[in-house]
């Protein structure tokens, strides 16, 4: 009978044992990822991350909404959400950077959702050109007055930005400019 509570006495202290092991283990693991592991990103890193993620599925909602119902004005929505970040690298300056959506430069804090996600319809591509037209024909629909849609699309599309994109290659020059809606008049 003594051999066998010496026996379940020192399986105790084994699994006890064992457990102690375990946990200096787990604590000798966390210390080293602690100093080797790849450094967390700062707050504000992750906010402009998570702000981009939620720009770009929003835009992503706009389109795929006009895609299935054909609402006019979720289209306009995805024409004319720009997006809230300004200094997207944190280096201090409004860079310049490449659009997703085609092969022209825009500024860092003139970014809308045509520049990042391609909205799809049977085949089609919803153009730049289109979504000028599109806010200039809601914003008419809407005042009846080519002057008045126009003062409307030029706040909503002041410029290109505030970093320098030569006019030859400059988006809103190409696409928007002094007067978009009196260009469209359709």
């Amino acid at each position: 009978m003594y051999h066998k509570k010496r026996k379940s006495q020192m399986s105790l202290e084994m699994i006890i044992g064992l457990l102690i092991l375990l946990v200096v283990a787990v604590v000798i693991i966390r210390i080293f990822l602690d100093v080797f592991g790849p450094e967390p990103l700062p707050r504000d890193e992750i906010d402009e991350i998570l702000r981009r993620k939620k720009f770009i599925s929003e835009c992503e909602s706009f389109c795929n909404e006009y895609v299935s119902t054909g609402n006019i004005a979720q289209l306009s929505h995805y024409c004319s959400t720009k997006y809230d970040g300004r200094d997207i690298n944190k280096n201090g300056i409004i860079d310049k950077i490449q659009a997703d959506t085609k092969v022209l430069d825009i500024c860092e804090d003139a970014i809308y959702c045509f520049h990042k996600v391609q909205c799809r319809t049977d085949g089609n591509v919803i153009d730049w050109s289109d979504c000028k037209n599109v806010v200039c024909n809601a914003y008419f629909d809407a005042y009846k007055d080519w002057n008045k849609a126009n003062e409307k699309v030029k706040e909503l599309f002041p410029n290109a930005g505030s970093c320098y994109i030569p006019p030859e290659d400059n988006w809103w020059n190409m696409y928007f400019g002094e007067n978009p809606c009196l260009q469209t008049q359709t």
